[in-house]
C-alpha cells in the first residue's frame, strides 16, 4: 500500500495553531486530538505567531472595519 501525504486546509491549520497558542493542551495531546504530527503543529503555531502582526496591520484585502 502506498503512503499518501495528508493535505490540511488553511482553516484546519489555523484552528490547530490557535489551539496550540492557547496552551490548554500539550503538543502531543493536540497531535492525538487533531491527527497531526507534533512538529507540524509547532511549525503552524510559529508561523501564526510570526505573521500575526503582518496580517493584522495589512489585512487580507478586505474593506476596513468601520468599528475600529
Amino acid at each position: 500500500m502506498k503512503w499518501m501525504r495528508r493535505n490540511h486546509s488553511p482553516t484546519v491549520k489555523a484552528n490547530v495553531a490557535l489551539a496550540a497558542l492557547r496552551g490548554y493542551r500539550t503538543l502531543p495531546e493536540l497531535s492525538e486530538h487533531f491527527g497531526g504530527l507534533p512538529n507540524l503543529i509547532l511549525l503552524w503555531k510559529n508561523r501564526l505567531e510570526s505573521q500575526a502582526t503582518r496580517i493584522i496591520e495589512k489585512g487580507n484585502g478586505a474593506a476596513k472595519d468601520p468599528w475600529l
